[in-house]
């Protein structure tokens, strides 16, 4: 049953699954040269401080320039101090937001190991990463998404999982594949964990489950992007010639 917000997409499917306005890009920076003048200065102008002398040189300049009442102070010697604080505020603010979008190219640009269909794969810019892409991810490589693993080489289809980045805690997290998605994507010779296989022959294992995962079909129904990091909802149905579908 797909449900409003969720997508649908054959499995496997060397094809994405696009969802407009959902790109996989990273975005820290807050700032474009378009918008950098104003929005600052509207930041700037809500903080208490700078609101009251920016109310105080006006008055003082009325006084200065107008017959309503006599003004002692000079508003220049005011609102240049302002001005020269504020500057040095904004050019931080620029400098910053500079580093973090650098920082944030550096991210979109790493590479991803993408499925092509059979044994084939390519490398793909980490923002350019779709819904629907099976993707390789090898021993202490980051992930480029939010995952669900089909087959871990681990024993018993298991991983762990560093989420220092995420949520600060440096502890490992066990991940494990379906076993029944763990059992169609093994290979017969590999059936059972072999630590030294597993270890010397990552590229040739890698190539036997690709290949595994070219001959399965199904269905998969899951919820399309979202900015929670916690639960995710979604299924995936596999047509076996001597079984029904199986929702797992």
């Amino acid at each position: 049953l797909v449900m409003p917000g969720d997508v649908k997409l054959k499995f496997p499917s060397p094809e994405p699954m696009k969802v407009i306005g959902r790109p996989n890009q990273i975005k820290t920076s807050k700032y474009t040269w378009l918008n950098f003048l104003p929005k600052n200065l509207y930041e700037q102008l809500h903080k208490f401080a700078n609101s009251y002398f920016l109310v105080i040189s006006t008055i003082m300049y009325l006084g200065e320039k107008t017959p309503l009442y006599v003004g002692t102070i000079r508003a220049f010697s005011t609102v240049g101090v302002l001005v020269m604080m504020m500057a040095v505020t904004a050019t931080m603010a620029l400098l910053d937001d500079l580093r973090r979008k650098q920082a944030d190219r550096e991210i979109n640009t790493k590479k991803a190991c993408v499925w092509s269909g059979g044994v084939q794969t390519s490398k793909k810019d980490w923002e350019n990463v779709a819904v629907g892409e099976i993707l390789i991810v090898k021993q202490d490589e980051e992930f480029p998404a939010d995952m669900v693993p089909f087959y871990c080489s681990g024993e018993g289809g298991n991983c762990y999982v560093s989420t220092a980045n995420l949520d600060g805690e440096t502890n490992l997290k066990l991940k494990s594949a379906s076993k029944e998605v763990q059992a169609a994507c093994t290979p017969a010779n590999n059936a059972d964990y072999n630590p030294d296989r597993r270890a010397h022959g990552v590229e040739k294992l890698e190539r036997e489950v690709l290949g595994m995962i070219d001959k399965l079909k199904g269905d998969v129904v899951a919820e399309e992007p979202n900015s929670n990091i916690h639960d995710f909802k979604g299924s995936l149905s596999l047509q076996n010639p001597s079984k029904p579908s199986e929702s797992l």
